[in-house]
């Protein structure tokens, strides 16, 4: 490769990326997704944009020719008509000026420069990059361990074991590592809400659980080879946007208090980041972020996969468009026959007109013949019609028996749709003994019938595929063809099948798995009916026996005692299954008494613990005041931190049962509201004309009331009435596999000014 030849292939690489790019931002402007599934197509799209071009490389046929007949290559391949399309080769020669002296032009190394000038650039990004490293390193020498035991809680319901340190002076938190991970957290987060404190450490240790320092090296690496591509740098700062906003929604869900993160994000809004860490929050990024986090957006699993689907297709027409279009040459060597003279050494050229071929992507070359390299099947060069042909026969040797034979052919038809030969690939017999002369007899059957065959043209030829032909006794054989692009067909379902599993949280099946799954449910049942039936007809033969029995009890009078004994045990049975009844009923009282006192139990412990959480914030007011008073905290800052005071304090269910939260739990039936209560707007927001809406999280129990409620997006003077009405709500309750449990619902209610 040389270093013409690297520029027109860089030139064709950036221009493919920049298509496809902007196919994938036109399509993300039409189509909404969740910050999830945008994730992977993003990801999808970034590695799509790196590996495809490559794979759909144009061949240019060259060769290495001798002088003669390369300078006269040179002289024909100058642009002479419409038809023309090499290269002139040969140096330009002298003009001459108007004094008749050769003209000289300077001679610039426009290669040399721009291949300088890409060293340099991704040189002094790499530089940028190391001095981020330096910089952790001695962020790290600074931090001073933290031993807190919200911290620890925190990582053990995550499962992370990171380090965490503070750092004085640290503008925002930074996290960084993958053997050993460490969260740097700024000492100003000692003083600040615990509320807030937590937000902080949720998101962090979410990122060291996903690990993703890793993928943010590796989209840092993709920016620094492609500096100069404009394209690049918004694919990669999408990724980490949708990558943030995943974490937000884990972090919300974790913590369950949305405005405390809000908070957060706010506040380290303005604060610089580091380099190769993961900064806590970009003012670039912070509308994004707080719209995701503000709004709880829920897509059902058909849009999500359409989403992905439209996304797919955009991504496959416009790489197919920009492989067509600006395609990324490699040279293929031929010998020419010689000319009579003797051949050089300084290096490739092209070819005369006649034997230089350049076959674009969608262009047909000449006229091929079987020993050219055939094409394999892809959807732009998919397998022609077949136009003419039958069925193969059973072969006659084999008539008569009770066989299934079938064989694997592989297929190679010419540009004009002719087959041209036919590879036997094996065969496999059921219901019979397999031996050579036996698959050599059927695909022999099946060779002389697929020769006859014709197709349409193929759009490049020549073209291979596989040809399955089936032979069953006594009916006609059945061909069926493939070729390996189905296999990416199926690669894409099967992954929009498993994100459509985690994200809708239902089970999806083929038609094939249903259909048998059907089948062993109507076994299973048809079963049982048997069974029953048995039943009934014992039953019928006891009753008739019974019936003779006591037409002859006169008779007999040994069978009118045994009558009497039978009538006293029955008695007998049903006073023991009484006491029975009464048993278990005493022992299901006593089960559930006991699991009431756990409840009880369990609901004074959550009291405690929510006055200890009232006493911890009391004591954090009170240490802000103190710090005021003396000086060491800013009278702004400390209005500021006194001023933030969301309502953190966690619902609990009387029952002690932990509550669920609609619809981040799969298979919960949502509770229903059967009464609803409009709320008064208060005299005070009347007369200061305050108005707008109030969203709050409410408890629904396991009988349907509102114990407890709590404000989430807050206005001051309307917050009490709207807590004031929800309470008087009457809900269904909530149901969990048939079963009543509590549940967490978010109620909006609206203030409005007649």
């Amino acid at each position: 490769m040389t270093a013409a030849s690297f520029f027109r292939d860089l030139a064709a690489f950036s221009v493919q990326i920049a298509i496809v790019v902007l196919a994938v931002a036109a399509v993300l402007r039409v189509v909404r997704m969740p910050a999830r599934a945008r994730y992977v197509c993003l990801r999808l799209t970034l590695l799509a944009c790196l590996v495809v071009p490559w794979t759909l490389r144009s061949v240019v046929v060259v060769t290495h020719a001798p002088e003669g007949a390369a300078r006269q290559a040179v002289s024909s391949l100058a642009p002479s008509g419409p038809a023309s399309t090499g290269l002139a080769l040969a140096p330009p020669s002298p003009s001459p000026a108007a004094d008749g002296q050769p003209q000289v032009l300077p001679d610039v190394p426009w290669t040399t420069l721009g291949l300088l000038t890409l060293i340099v650039g991704v040189a002094a990004r790499a530089v940028w990059l190391t001095i981020g490293f330096f910089r952790l390193g001695r962020l790290t020498r600074r931090a001073v361990p933290v031993e807190s035991a919200e911290y620890a809680m925190v990582q053990e319901q995550l499962g992370t074991s990171a380090a965490i340190s503070e750092v004085d002076r640290l503008a925002q938190p930074v996290t960084f590592g993958f053997r050993r991970p460490t969260v740097l957290l700024p000492d100003t987060l000692a003083v600040a809400p615990t509320s807030l404190r937590r937000a902080v450490v949720t998101h962090e240790l979410f990122h060291v659980r996903r690990g993703d320092w890793l993928s943010l090296l590796g989209e840092e690496a993709v920016r620094t080879v492609f500096w100069f591509h404009p394209a690049v740098h918004w694919l990669t700062s999408s990724i980490q946007l949708a990558r943030e906003e995943m974490v937000d929604e884990l972090t919300v869900r974790a913590t369950g208090d949305r405005r405390a993160y809000m908070q957060a994000l706010l506040a380290f809004a303005d604060t610089g980041g580091l380099q190769a860490a993961s900064a806590f929050a970009h003012r670039r990024q912070l509308f994004h972020r707080i719209l995701s986090v503000s709004k709880e957006r829920v897509m059902s699993a058909p849009r999500i996969v359409m989403s992905v689907a439209a996304l797919a297709v955009g991504v496959s027409f416009a790489s197919w468009y920009a492989s067509s279009a600006f395609p990324i040459l490699t040279a293929s060597r031929i010998e020419p026959p010689a000319v009579g003279r003797p051949p050089i050494d300084d290096g490739w050229l092209i070819a005369e007109p006649q034997f230089v071929t350049v076959a674009a992507p969608g262009q047909r070359g000449p006229a091929s013949s079987d020993r050219d390299e055939p094409n394999e099947v892809t959807p732009e060069n998919p397998i022609p019609r077949r136009t003419r042909g039958g069925s193969p026969a059973w072969p006659s040797q084999f008539a008569g028996r009770q066989m299934e034979v079938e064989v694997i052919t592989l297929v190679r038809i010419g540009r004009d749709g002719v087959v041209t030969n036919v590879l036997d690939r094996g065969c496999s017999v059921s219901q019979g003994r397999s031996d050579e002369a036996t698959c050599r007899a059927f695909f022999e059957s099946a060779a002389t019938a697929i020769r006859q065959w014709r197709y349409d043209r193929p759009v490049r030829g020549p073209l291979q595929f596989g040809v399955a032909v089936t032979f069953r006794p006594g009916t006609e054989a059945t061909v069926v063809q493939s070729s390996d692009w189905m296999r990416y067909v199926r690669e894409t379902q099967e992954s929009l099948r498993q994100l459509a599993q985690e994200t809708a949280g239902v089970s999806i099946v083929s038609q094939r798995e249903f259909d048998q799954q059907l089948r062993e449910v109507e076994r299973e049942l048809q079963g049982r009916q048997d069974a029953l039936g048995n039943l009934r007809d014992k039953l019928r033969e006891l009753e008739r026996a019974n019936q003779l029995a006591l037409e002859r009890g006169p008779v007999n009078t040994d069978l009118a005692r045994n009558q009497a004994e039978l009538a006293r045990l029955n008695d007998q049975l049903a006073k023991d299954e009484e006491t029975l009844r009464r048993s278990a009923q005493l022992a299901e009282a006593t089960a559930r008494l006991a699991q009431a006192e756990e409840r009880l139990r369990a609901y004074r412990a959550s009291q405690e613990e929510a006055r200890a959480a009232a006493a911890e914030a009391a004591a954090l007011e009170a240490r802000v005041r103190a710090l005021a008073e003396r000086g060491l905290l800013a009278p702004s800052e400390a209005q500021r931190i006194l001023a933030q005071s969301p309502n953190q304090r966690p619902l609990v269910s009387p029952s002690g049962k932990t509550p669920i939260r609609i619809p981040d739990t799969p298979g919960a039936q949502p509770p229903a509201v059967t009464r609803s209560i409009k709320p008064d707007h208060p005299l005070a927001a009347m007369q200061a004309r305050v108005s707008g809406t109030v969203v709050l999280e409410a408890l629904v129990d396991e009988r349907g009331n509102v114990p407890d409620a709590r404000v989430i997006r807050s206005i001051p003077l309307l917050d009490q009435a709207a807590l004031d009405a929800v309470k008087q709500w009457q809900f269904k309750p909530a149901t969990l596999k048939g079963e009543a449990v509590p549940a967490i619902v978010q109620i909006e209610l609206e203030f409005t000014l007649k």
